[in-house]
């Protein structure tokens, strides 16, 4: 998205980000409840568009440990009707049998994005899937800024916002498109993909 200074690299124009940080530090991972806590406040303020640049595998967590309550809010921002773009994530699995959450949760408001090189050609780290992922979209070299200055990285978290780019711009042409018309769409355009 643009905020209004450009590297020629922009994907939408005119739009307000809302930037919620879960990451307490550099060297800690995001927990559910400030996952929950960050998706609650888009939804209380307005987001049209959800990116989510993070995912477990289902089997690595424990429904005891606010997994439910996550669950709860992303059937909020279902009801609410919010797309949601989804990293498909980077352990190279098939998520049609092995689930990374949000991106496989049963929600289809869900688009779930894996990587690919520019070429055209899958990043080997990302996750797939032929019904549990619908796009997958640049996310091999992208540059991004760090605490050292700019970088070239890889992955699912970087193709997530480029599709959530994407889905701006067609919310842009067509504001009625419901979040599971937004995911055919992208599902149908894509040309077939084969890992």
């Amino acid at each position: 998205a643009s905020a209004g200074r450009t590297h020629g690299n922009d994907l939408a124009w005119n739009v307000k980000l809302m930037s919620l940080n879960m990451f307490p530090n550099l060297f800690v991972y995001a927990t559910l409840e400030a996952a929950i806590t960050a998706i609650n406040y888009a939804v209380d303020n307005g987001a049209d568009v959800i990116n989510a640049s993070f995912g477990q595998a289902d089997d690595d967590l424990d429904p005891d440990e606010g997994f439910m309550a996550f669950v709860e809010v992303m059937e909020r921002v279902h009801k609410a009707g919010i797309p949601f773009v989804a990293a498909a994530g980077n352990s190279a699995g098939d998520n049609d049998k092995k689930g990374m959450i949000p991106a496989t949760l049963d929600f289809d408001n869900i688009v779930a994005a894996g990587a690919m090189h520019a070429s055209g050609y899958n990043c080997l780290s990302s996750n797939f899937g032929k019904n549990s992922v619908e796009v997958m979209a640049p996310g091999v070299n992208i540059y991004t800024t760090s605490t050292s200055g700019m970088k070239s990285v890889n992955g699912t978290s970087l193709s997530a916002p480029m599709v959530t780019g994407i889905v701006v711009l067609m919310l842009d042409v067509n504001p009625n498109l419901t979040a599971y018309q937004i995911r055919e769409i992208l599902a149908d355009s894509c040309d077939p993909f084969e890992p």
